[in-house]
């Protein structure tokens, strides 16, 4: 039995012992749900465990807020239309999630100041309790951020999500605010740029 719990295929056998009508084995059953959550534990400390150390040794730089706010604007990536920019280059070879939000690769599309940064510079920001890896796909000139000064935008934001607006909640489009949604929520206290 122990050698059983060591194979891959726990799960279809656990679903198929739950549906037999007569199954009064419920002690081997507790037995077998019980080694397929054990292992399924092991498996996220073990993932996130590589996931530190990969930060961990990630070359990084902090860079100013100048404004700690929980408001994420969105941008629907098709209003982006020069097709010899960086910009769709990036957004066009992303993907969208369930959640609307534009990815390239496991980063988040985002716009921020050219203060910051480059279209394609990469960044880690503390968004509440998480540290989110995003990619700049979009750029906010001098001109359109908060005294000009290529940080914030006019209303003190720090960053714009690209998103897909027919994916994104209600609750995200109606009120603007990517913070409606459990990726994104909680304050922004943090950025890093990676430095490559």
């Amino acid at each position: 039995m122990r050698n059983f719990f060591k194979k891959k295929t726990l799960i279809p056998v656990i679903v198929i012992l739950m549906f037999l009508p007569n199954f009064t084995y419920a002690a081997e059953a507790d037995m077998l749900i019980s080694a397929v959550t054990d292992h399924a534990k092991k498996t996220l400390k073990e993932t996130s465990k590589i996931v530190k150390e990969h930060e961990r040794n990630l070359n990084v730089e902090e860079l100013p807020l100048y404004n700690i706010t929980s408001q994420k604007l969105w941008m629907d990536y098709h209003a982006i239309t020069d097709t010899s920019s960086p910009q769709w280059a990036i957004t066009r070879s992303g993907w969208v999630g369930d959640d609307g939000i534009l990815r390239y690769g496991d980063y988040i599309c985002i716009a921020l100041g050219q203060s910051y940064g480059a279209v394609g510079d990469k960044f880690i920001i503390q968004i509440g309790d998480k540290k989110v890896k995003c990619i700049i796909a979009d750029q906010k000139k001098y001109c359109d951020t908060l005294y000009g000064e290529g940080w914030l935008d006019p209303y003190g934001n720090l960053l714009e999500i690209l998103v897909d607006v027919n994916y994104i909640n209600n609750d995200c489009r109606v009120m603007g605010d990517m913070n409606y949604t459990p990726a994104l929520s909680g304050e922004v206290t943090h950025i890093w740029k990676i430095l490559e």
